[in-house]
């Protein structure tokens, strides 16, 4: 198993993010902060939605660190993040 972080940045106010790895309990995020899950090793998928705060200030920043290859740090703009699906590959 490999300790995988997924680390949140919220600008221009509230929002929200949702992480929905299979077999995984969902990780949720509405202000800044990290949660590690531990993963097999190997490729899997992540799901990102949720929506950040509206206005020509907001976004969200995903960040993923730790035992993983991953595109990272992913951005977000302000409103309505519709689900997108990205790639990790755990390591060890």
């Amino acid at each position: 198993m490999g300790t995988v972080r997924f680390t949140t940045a919220f600008s221009g106010g509230l929002g929200t993010l949702k992480i929905q790895i299979p077999g995984q309990p969902d990780i949720d995020f509405s202000d800044d902060g990290h949660q590690d899950v531990d993963l097999p090793e190997g490729n899997t998928q992540y799901v990102a939605s949720g929506a950040a705060a509206p206005g020509p200030g907001g976004g969200v920043v995903l960040t993923i660190t730790g035992d993983v290859i991953a595109d990272s740090p992913q951005q977000y703009g302000p409103g309505l993040i519709h689900p997108n699906i990205h790639p990790l590959l755990v390591t060890l």
